[in-house]
């Protein structure tokens, strides 16, 4: 946003921009730090296709499920793939 108010032909400081983001009650959705650090308790898996050789389709499967926020909730959005 700074950039492209500096763009515009505002003179502006990212501090300021953070401020009134802040104010308005927005925020930048990004990776925060650490995010894929396993917590002390958290069960490791194996992983279970090493040294399966996959040849043909329908013989190895996986799938993934996330949520989606919205202004009313969450959608939920799932991949089934066959590798």
């Amino acid at each position: 946003m700074t950039a492209w108010l500096r763009h515009q032909g505002h003179q502006v400081h990212v501090k300021r921009v953070r401020r009134l983001w802040r104010q308005m009650g927005l925020m930048a959705v990004y990776p925060k730090p650490g995010l894929s650090q396993s917590s002390a308790g958290a069960q490791l898996y194996p992983y279970l296709l090493t040294g399966v050789k996959i040849e043909r389709p329908d013989h190895v499967w996986s799938t993934d499920m996330t949520d989606v926020r919205l202004a009313q909730g969450f959608i939920y959005l799932v991949a089934i793939m066959d590798w």
